[in-house]
């Protein structure tokens, strides 16, 4: 996957846009962009937008609440019977992944979906996060891709954003982590000026991510471009 593209969850519009883009993959968030006050009605309308909308054209990934709040769980058993391909795995630890595989393997086996079939793509999102990465990939093989948020992580540190320099450890230790395990690497989403997303991008692939998150639909040819 090159391109995840991220998208609101509970806009009907963009549901009914998200695959025009050219993005590889489509991340719905039922998380951030969501208010606690819309959860329930966002998750049933993501599941009925994925049983009677067409997205054969892209990778279908879902970003669930936190595995520590209490709408994780909901969020993959209501989701699950729509069939995405992958659930993303929030602030993800060891203990977070195998959780978040027997929830699905309880929604598969409740909605006659074979075994497996829906895999997780643990977000690493803090210094404990990169830390473990090893140990996060290898927690269940339903994980197939690992996503990076270099916001979250830089928060966790206590640090301000910077330049590029300043992810390169994180980076590189996922890359090399995901490289070894077989699976993909997701790089953050690029926040900055228009003109920097090339090369922020390129600097993602030199340490050997496979792909890269796109916060809008403008930055999805400039990230297929870097990662061809």
């Amino acid at each position: 996957m090159k391109s995840l593209m991220i998208v609101n969850a509970n806009n009907p519009k963009i549901l009914l846009d998200a695959v025009l883009y050219g993005a590889d993959g489509v991340l719905f968030d039922l998380a951030d962009s969501v208010a606690d006050t819309e959860k329930d009605a966002a998750r049933l309308l993501l599941v009925e937008a994925l049983r009677f909308l067409d997205y054969s054209a892209v990778e279908v990934v879902v970003r669930p609440n936190c595995p520590c709040q209490k709408d994780f769980e909901l969020d993959l058993l209501t989701v699950a019977p729509g069939k995405p391909c992958d659930f993303i795995v929030p602030m993800a630890k060891p203990e977070y992944v195998v959780r978040a595989a027997e929830i699905l393997d309880k929604a598969e086996a409740e909605n006659n979906l074979p075994a497996g079939e829906i895999r997780l793509i643990p977000s690493i999102d803090s210094a404990a996060g990169v830390e473990s990465v090893a140990a996060v990939i290898a927690a269940s093989p339903r994980v197939r891709a690992v996503m990076f948020d270099a916001k979250k992580f830089l928060a966790d540190l206590g640090a301000e954003a910077g330049g590029a320099e300043q992810l390169v450890y994180a980076r590189s230790k996922i890359a090399v982590a995901c490289h070894v395990a077989g699976v993909e690497s997701i790089d953050t989403p690029y926040v900055g000026k228009a003109d920097g997303l090339a090369a922020d991008a390129g600097a993602a692939k030199a340490l050997g991510f496979t792909g890269k998150v796109a916060a809008d639909g403008k930055q999805v040819k400039t990230i297929n471009a870097v990662f061809a």
